[in-house]
Protein backbone atom coordinates (compact mmCIF):
# COMPACT_ATOMS: atom_id res chain seq x y z
CA UNK A 1 0.00 0.00 0.00
CA UNK A 2 1.38 3.42 -0.88
CA UNK A 3 0.44 6.16 1.57
CA UNK A 4 1.13 9.87 1.68
CA UNK A 5 2.12 11.29 5.06
CA UNK A 6 2.74 14.61 6.71
CA UNK A 7 6.33 15.55 7.50
CA UNK A 8 8.14 14.07 10.50
CA UNK A 9 7.29 16.02 13.65
CA UNK A 10 3.81 17.04 12.47
CA UNK A 11 0.97 15.73 14.61
CA UNK A 12 -1.16 12.81 13.45
CA UNK A 13 -4.92 13.32 13.77
CA UNK A 14 -8.31 11.87 12.76
CA UNK A 15 -11.80 13.28 12.39
CA UNK A 16 -14.99 12.97 10.36
CA UNK A 17 -15.25 15.10 7.23
CA UNK A 18 -17.75 15.77 4.46
CA UNK A 19 -17.20 16.99 0.92
CA UNK A 20 -19.03 19.98 -0.52
CA UNK A 21 -19.33 20.40 -4.29
CA UNK A 22 -21.65 22.74 -6.17
CA UNK A 23 -23.79 23.26 -3.08
CA UNK A 24 -24.16 19.53 -2.35
CA UNK A 25 -22.78 17.97 0.83
CA UNK A 26 -21.74 14.33 1.12
CA UNK A 27 -22.31 12.07 4.09
CA UNK A 28 -19.52 12.27 6.63
CA UNK A 29 -16.69 9.75 6.52
CA UNK A 30 -13.55 9.17 8.60
CA UNK A 31 -10.34 10.93 7.58
CA UNK A 32 -6.86 10.92 9.06
CA UNK A 33 -3.50 12.53 8.62
CA UNK A 34 -0.46 10.55 9.76
CA UNK A 35 2.95 12.00 10.50
CA UNK A 36 5.92 10.19 8.97
CA UNK A 37 7.27 9.54 12.48
CA UNK A 38 4.07 7.66 13.47
CA UNK A 39 3.56 5.43 10.43
CA UNK A 40 5.75 2.46 11.47
CA UNK A 41 3.97 2.00 14.82
CA UNK A 42 0.53 2.40 13.24
CA UNK A 43 1.43 -0.12 10.55
CA UNK A 44 2.54 -2.71 13.12
CA UNK A 45 -0.74 -2.23 14.99
CA UNK A 46 -2.59 -3.01 11.75
CA UNK A 47 -0.64 -6.18 10.83
CA UNK A 48 1.40 -4.23 8.28
CA UNK A 49 5.07 -3.38 8.04
CA UNK A 50 6.78 -0.40 6.49
CA UNK A 51 9.07 -1.37 3.62
CA UNK A 52 10.28 2.14 2.84
CA UNK A 53 9.83 5.79 3.78
CA UNK A 54 10.92 8.64 1.54
CA UNK A 55 10.41 12.28 0.61
CA UNK A 56 9.90 13.36 -2.98
CA UNK A 57 9.06 16.88 -4.19
CA UNK A 58 8.61 18.00 -0.55
CA UNK A 59 5.99 15.24 0.06
CA UNK A 60 6.42 12.22 2.35
CA UNK A 61 5.45 8.66 1.37
CA UNK A 62 5.62 5.16 2.81
CA UNK A 63 5.31 1.75 1.19
CA UNK A 64 3.44 -0.64 3.50
CA UNK A 65 2.87 -4.38 3.11
CA UNK A 66 1.32 -7.24 5.13
CA UNK A 67 3.45 -8.62 7.96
Amino acid sequence: MLVELTAPGESSWRCDVALRHHGRLSATFPWASVGAHDVAALARGSALRMRSLWMEADRWFADLTRQ
